[in-house]
């Protein structure tokens, strides 16, 4: 039987006399949002392990200038062996675009990577995850200040908002140490060496926030990158090889005094280069943009506070690391935070395919 087709829209076509409940592509939606979030959650545990890796090795003076060397030469190598084994080199950037990506490559390989880990061996394992719980409520202000997220009154964006809020709150407590929590003899023990061996908890928490603040612009400025130049692989290959070279004289600025620092000894120092290099660098990095083309970086962030809970939970049981009233109140406030936070972008997604929904109608009514 022949119909008469009316196009609303690249990619969606409509059948008059049919009324549809729901877009076209709803399904592909419903598909690529669940995918988003397993590789949001994919991404979380990367990071996590990462975390606990690298605190054990720092426990066996792993330095942090030198892992982020090694980390960042095992990411390249990897990403570089891939693409000339499959035979397909990412295409080439603008000059425009290598400015970015160069400026990337010292956000993040460089600067973030060595505050991060410099403020980490200062710090416990659960500590530094805290503080980058942070990233998504800071992400979100920064996109909002720079007119890169629109923010209007409605009620999921005060939902927003406040989660925001109390996740920048629930990191500030952080810095209440209050009553230690024994939860085993390991942690008395683990404690009291903390003190003896890491007493300064100004520059550690400043390193940090540093990095924090590095790994949000990089996440922003990512998101502005991959849409005048939409190669993920791309752009993970170039940050990690420019990043390789970075820490290359970072680390020979640091430690050129101290001979034989390149170094490399089989043991959890070997595990943690190549935990670092191959699965937080090459995947995650590669999966970090794919999501940030997918979603953008305010969704992607918001499932940073899964970390800290991962990190504090393994560190404290596992580890025996100690654990103070201060961190129990701000992990309760984070994850509040995260949950309104959560709730106001689901309230968001579907007021915007409501709001489709009814664009959709109204053009096939004029069409009728």
């Amino acid at each position: 039987m022949d119909v008469d087709i009316v196009e609303t829209g690249p990619n969606n076509v409509v059948i008059v006399g049919q009324q549809p409940n729901e877009p076209p592509h709803a399904p592909h939606r419903l598909k690529s949002h669940i995918m988003a979030i397993l590789g949001s959650l994919l991404l979380q545990a990367i990071i996590s392990g990462n975390s606990l890796i690298t605190k054990a090795a720092f426990s066996h003076s792993m330095r942090p200038s030198i892992y982020t060397l090694y980390r960042n030469i095992v990411a390249s190598a990897v990403l570089w062996a891939w693409v000339l084994c499959k035979r397909s080199l990412p295409p080439r950037p603008s000059w425009e675009t290598w400015m970015w990506i160069v400026l990337l490559a010292i956000l993040e390989p460089a600067l973030d990577q060595n505050l991060f880990y410099a403020g980490a061996k200062e710090t416990p394992a659960g500590f530094s995850a805290c503080i980058a719980g942070i990233t998504p409520a800071a992400t979100f202000f920064f996109a909002w200040l720079l007119q890169m997220e629109k923010v209007d009154c409605k009620k999921y964006n005060r939902f927003r908002i406040f989660g925001a809020l109390l996740m920048i709150g629930g990191a500030m407590a952080l810095f209440y140490h209050g009553k230690q929590l024994s939860i085993s003899k390991s942690s008395k023990t683990h404690a009291a060496e903390f003190r003896e061996a890491n007493q300064n908890w100004i520059v550690g928490p400043a390193y940090l926030l540093g990095a924090v603040l590095c790994y949000i612009v990089f996440n922003l400025l990512m998101g502005k990158v991959l849409k005048s130049y939409p190669s993920p692989m791309g752009v993970t290959l170039y940050c990690t090889s420019i990043g390789a070279v970075l820490d290359t004289f970072m680390a020979m600025g640091v430690w050129h005094k101290e001979k034989g620092f390149w170094k490399i000894t089989p043991n959890i120092t070997l595990a943690a280069y190549l935990y670092g290099g191959i699965f937080s660098t090459a995947i995650a990095f590669w999966l970090l943009g794919k999501l940030i083309q997918m979603r953008g970086p305010i969704f992607v962030t918001s499932f940073s506070p899964l970390e800290m809970v991962i990190v504090m939970l393994i560190g404290v049981l596992v580890l025996g690391e100690a654990i103070y009233v201060g961190s129990i109140i701000g992990l309760a406030i984070i994850v509040t935070g995260f949950a309104l936070f959560q709730w106001g972008e689901y309230q968001g997604a579907k007021a915007t395919q409501q709001d489709e929904m009814n664009n959709l109608s109204t053009t096939e009514a004029n069409q009728m």
